[in-house]
Order: structure tokens, then sequence, then C-alpha cells
């Protein structure tokens, strides 16, 4: 899959950008370096030194302080032009790794997987709560001597239903977690697996408790009903924190893999994209290309009608840009 004719053009100009800079910056360290040299030389005062000969130092020192902001201003410009491009750069890489890279798809797809498994857990904690409450409730109607049968029943009825619920929650959360041990596999990365939930008590389990004596079934409510409350008050913060670690490790790969293609990217276009020219002609091509798209302080997918920049003139070579995963 071969890189977007725009996307090679943004290459280009972030090419001539960080050269230019890199001249400019040469330049300006030079510059300060005579300042420096021509202060040491700073004639004597009185009668000492001619007013002519002080005057002339001092213009001197004025035209040197004046190249030096004037290259600086030029430096600043460029650090302007080369964010926008690294923005422009960034979102058409990662739309292309997202179309031409594996392992970025794959973290991608984890992601998305993340985010559902965030959204599951969410769910949880008023399902917890609400399977507390009752819990908490059938003990009390098991505790002698409020043991009414009628009442038992209808706890124990109640207690099942949130059962259910949870249940089927839990479930849908262990598959996306499973699915996302399958790409740990696939990346041989387990940073990226889901936290271990408590495996909570499940219609089974309600069967169960109806069936044994109602001491027996007193001790075991309250035990579970402890596990709950204490998941909902520590155990799902830390899972939580489990899961935006693999939610960042996730997005640190992705950004590694795309900043690792960019400098190929980067070597190849200073390479082939790049011809000898005057500093200043770039500067000039640049700002008309790229200033008023900055100036207007606008994403740049996100510009007004008008603001994006025209494609630019690249100077492309015969050889084409490394595809993904080789070298450059």
């Amino acid at each position: 899959m071969e890189l977007k004719q725009s996307t090679q053009s943004l290459l280009c100009d972030e090419a001539y950008a960080f050269l230019c800079r890199s001249a400019l910056q040469e330049q300006l360290t030079q510059q300060e370096q005579q300042s420096a040299a021509l202060a040491l030389k700073r004639p004597p005062f009185g009668i000492l030194a001619s007013r002519q000969t002080r005057e002339k130092f001092e213009r001197s020192l004025e035209a040197c302080a004046a190249a030096e902001q004037g290259l600086r201003d030029r430096i600043d410009r460029l650090v302007r032009i080369e964010h926008w491009l690294r923005r422009s750069l960034h979102r058409e890489l990662s739309t292309y790794l997202e179309a031409a890279s594996p392992d970025y798809q794959l973290l991608a797809q984890l992601q998305a997987l993340h985010d559902a498994w965030e959204k599951g857990v969410g769910e949880l904690p008023e399902l917890l709560t609400h399977f507390a409450r009752d819990l908490r409730a059938l003990r009390l109607a098991a505790t002698p001597p409020a043991n009414d049968a009628a009442e038992l029943g209808r706890q124990y009825g109640l207690l099942r239903e949130i059962a259910v619920r949870i249940e089927e929650k839990q479930s849908g959360i262990d598959r996306i977690a499973n699915e996302v041990a399958t790409y740990a596999l696939k990346l041989a990365a387990t940073e990226v697996r889901m936290p271990p939930l408590p495996s909570f008590r499940r219609t089974v389990w309600v069967d169960w408790l109806c069936a044994i004596p109602l001491e027996q079934a007193l001790s075991e409510i309250t035990r579970v009903e402890f596990e709950a409350r204490t998941f909902l008050n520590g155990g799902l913060q830390a899972a939580r924190s489990r899961l935006q670690a693999a939610r960042a490790w996730c997005m640190l790969t992705r950004e590694n893999l795309l900043n690792q293609y960019w400098e190929q990217l980067r070597s190849h276009a200073q390479a082939h994209y790049v011809v000898e020219c005057d500093g200043n002609e770039v500067l000039t091509r640049l700002r008309q290309r790229y200033d008023s798209a900055i100036a207007d302080k606008h994403r740049p997918d996100e510009p007004k009608s008008g603001t994006r920049p025209p494609p630019a003139a690249a100077v492309m070579a015969p050889s084409d840009p490394p595809s993904v995963g080789s070298p450059a």
C-alpha cells in the first residue's frame, strides 16, 4: 500500500523545514559567538576612546543584535510550521498504518475491546449494589425470629432475579476479556490483558442456597454480601487502574510504531525529496503555504473553507518511500 501524494508532500516540506531550521540554528550559534567576541572588544570610555569609535562600536553591536533577532524570528516561524506539519503527518500516518500495519490494527482493535470492557464493568456497580441490598434483606428475613417462610421465598426470588442479570453481564465481560487474551497471545504482550474479576455468585449459587440448612445459608449470605461490598469499595477501582495501565501500554506501543515508521520516512525524505536551494526561498515558500492555516488556529483536520494549504510542490525522487516495517 502506497502513501498518499499529500502525505509524501508533507514529508517533503517537513524535510525542508528541518534542514532549513538546522542551518539557521547553526548560523545563530555563529552569530552569537561573533556578538560575544565583539562585546569583549568594547572601547574604553572618556578620553581614551573617541566618540566616533564608540558610536561605531555601538552600531556594530546593534547590527549583531539585529542579525541574531532576525535569525531567531525565522527559526520561530519554522518551528510553528513544523508543529503544523507534525500534527498533519501524525493524522495521515495513523490513518495509513490502520490500513497497512497488522500490529497497528491489532492495537486499535484492542483499544476498542478495552473500551467495551470498561463499559461493561461500569454497569456492574449498580447491579452489585442491588445484589448486596437483596442479600442483606434475605439475611434479615432469615435471622430468627424473623424467619417467615413466605417472606423468605419472596427474598430468594428477588435475589435470583438480580443474580440472573449479574450473570448475564459478567458473561459478556468475560467474553471480552477472553478476546483480549487472544490478542495478547498474538502480540506476546501480557500487559494488555484485563484484570480478573471476582466470580460473582450466579443463579446456581442461589438455587443451592435454597437447598441448604438455614443456619448454613445465613453464614453463606453474610460472606457473599461482604465480598460484594468489598469489591464495590476497593476492588472496582483496582480493576479500573489495571485497565488504564493496559490502555496506556496500547497507546504507547501504537505511538512507538508510528514514530518508528515516521523516522524511516523522514530519513528517506531528507535523502530523496530535498534538493539544495536557498534557505530564504524555502522559508518564503513554506510560509506562503502554511501561515494562513496556522493563523486560523484550526486543527489541520477541521479547517475552515479555504484555510487548507495548497498541495506542496514536493521534489520527488524516483525511489518510493519505505513500506511499513522496511528499512529506510
